[in-house]
């Protein structure tokens, strides 16, 4: 008779999994993911080794897990503001702007070891990273090819117009996540995304974006 994995046993292997996600982000902050060996990681997460590796086979597979979550969860707050179609053109890309960022600052640690410490790991992550920013792009680009506003542009020129959307997102977090993290990633909110909308020649009120900015960061405390 073939061994059925009950509910339970499927909510406790979740949570060591997790347990062990979260163990590690703890030490590759602390030590840096080049400092950290898989000893640092199974001691640290108090499992045994054959337990560890029937999660992950090695550092750089648990690394690619976490890599993989952060950049799930920013898609997907950026995907899901875009595509809030009841709401005017300009607040939905404004939201999508403040989201991102009020995401990033919630996992700081995380962010900036995928951002900053892991660049230039190895030719393969540079290939992940690359795709990662392709994949922004072309979303970007997607949904500016569905503005009035930009349809005088070929789509070389809109392809520009996301990359350099995606770039001001981009440069403002790094910014911020090289700084000490004093000052809220949050604050350089407002004027990015009256920038962009500026860029897009999207109509806007100004009240209206520090209205979602803070409700937005309102949401975020909570």
């Amino acid at each position: 008779m073939p061994y059925k994995t009950t509910k339970n046993v499927i909510d406790r292997m979740d949570a060591k999994r997790k347990h062990i996600l979260d163990t590690a982000l703890r030490i590759f902050t602390e030590k840096g993911y080049n400092n950290t060996t898989m000893k640092d990681l199974i001691e640290g997460a108090g499992i045994s080794v054959g337990s560890f590796y029937s999660y992950f086979q090695n550092k750089e597979k648990l690394f690619d897990q976490l890599r993989e979550e952060i950049i799930h969860m920013l898609y997907g707050v950026l995907c899901n503001e875009f595509e809030q179609k009841a709401l005017p053109i300009a607040e939905r890309f404004g939201r999508g702007i403040m989201v991102y960022l009020n995401t990033i600052e919630a996992n700081r640690d995380l962010a900036r070891i995928m951002m900053i410490e892991a660049v230039g790991l190895n030719p393969a992550y540079e290939r992940k990273r690359a795709e990662t920013t392709r994949m922004f792009i072309n979303y970007s680009a997607q949904q500016f090819n569905t503005l009035q506003e930009l349809k005088g542009l070929s789509p070389a020129e809109v392809e520009t117009v996301a990359i350099a959307f995606i770039g001001t997102i981009y440069n403002v977090t790094m910014e911020w996540l090289q700084s000490d993290g004093k000052k809220p990633l949050t604050d350089s909110a407002f004027q990015l995304i009256i920038y962009n909308l500026r860029a897009l020649r999207l109509s806007f009120n100004e009240n209206d974006v520090r209205r979602y900015v803070e409700e937005t960061i309102k949401l975020g405390g909570n």
